[in-house]
């Protein structure tokens, strides 16, 4: 039985007892919608369409894939295992703070084809309009997706070069 949801189908007890106008108790029976089995089922199937969606994305089928629901439930852990089983591409996870200038390089970095980059509580992003942009670019469902940094800041490559301003994004971003 999924958390929180007690064997009876009923989340609330006060739902199971009322009191009639002449103040006896009257009993009601839950109502189940769905048998354990039902619901188990109902959740793998679930899953399965995760895990296809993620091979789809690290195929390059689907550019992009916003995964997204509460806490707990097993997103990062199956995303995780899927990307983990298939060795022939490029992948990075990325988990925790992420500023607007390290997602550039991050997406630049992994800009080919065949390359992936998952975020995992990458929240920080939502928090910063320059970062949101990049990653909006990135996700972008056009048939060429280009990301652009046109800040007075300049990022500089491993070997002192600048980045470049704008570089056309081929790869795939499961956030």
């Amino acid at each position: 039985m999924p958390r929180g949801i007690p064997k009876s189908g009923v989340r609330n007890r006060k739902a199971l007892a009322r009191k009639s106008f002449d103040g006896a108790m009257l009993q009601f029976e839950p109502e189940v919608g769905e048998s354990d089995d039902q619901i188990d089922a109902r959740i793998r199937e679930r899953f399965e369409i995760l895990e296809d969606l993620t091979v789809a994305t690290v195929d390059g089928v689907s550019r992009a894939m916003i995964v997204s629901g509460p806490p707990g439930l097993g997103k990062s852990f199956t995303v995780e295992k899927v990307v983990s089983r298939l060795p022939e591409f490029d992948y990075t996870i990325i988990k925790g703070f992420v500023r607007a200038t390290g997602l550039y390089r991050i997406l630049y970095e992994h800009r080919k084809k065949g390359q992936v980059v998952v975020f995992d509580d990458a929240d920080s992003i939502f928090f910063d309009d320059a970062a949101l942009s990049l990653l909006k670019a990135a996700c972008d469902t056009t048939e060429r997706r280009i990301i652009s940094w046109r800040a007075e800041t300049t990022m500089k490559l491993d070997d002192g070069d600048a980045f470049p301003t704008s570089f056309e994004f081929e790869g795939s971003v499961i956030f």
